[in-house]
C-alpha cells in the first residue's frame, strides 16, 4: 500500500524520488489548509496504517513506556539544568554537523 502524501505549494526537486508516496493535491503553505486536506484524505481514503483518526491531532495515541521515559529524561535535563557530558555533546555535534535546522520551516505559514 502507498504512504499517500499531501504535498503544499512546490513539487519536490528534479531528480529527488518520492519512493512509495503518492501526491494527491497541491495546496497553500497555510498550516489551517494543509489540515482540512489531511482530514479530507483521511475521511476519504481511511488509510488502515494511520493509527490517528483526526489531522493535527495526537489524541488517543499511546506512547510506549519506553517513549515516556525518554520524554520525561529529556524533560528534566532540559528544565533542571542537567548538564551533558562532553562526550554525549561530541556525539549530538557529530550527529548534527551537516544538518538543516528545520523545526523554524515548519512553522512558516
Amino acid at each position: 500500500m502507498a504512504i499517500l502524501t499531501l504535498v503544499a505549494s512546490i513539487p519536490p526537486p528534479q531528480g529527488v524520488a518520492l519512493g512509495d508516496k503518492e501526491i494527491l493535491e497541491y495546496c497553500e503553505k497555510v498550516k489551517a489548509v494543509i489540515l482540512s486536506k489531511e482530514q479530507f484524505y483521511l475521511d476519504l481514503l481511511k488509510p488502515e496504517y494511520n493509527i490517528l483518526k483526526v489531522a493535527g491531532s495526537s489524541l488517543g495515541y499511546k506512547h510506549t513506556v519506553e517513549t515516556i521515559l525518554k520524554m520525561i529524561g529529556s524533560y528534566i535535563s532540559k528544565n533542571l539544568g542537567i548538564q551533558k557530558s562532553e562526550e554525549h555533546k561530541a556525539k549530538l555535534r557529530a550527529y548534527m554537523k551537516g544538518k538543516t535546522n528545520t523545526y523554524n520551516l515548519s512553522q512558516r505559514k
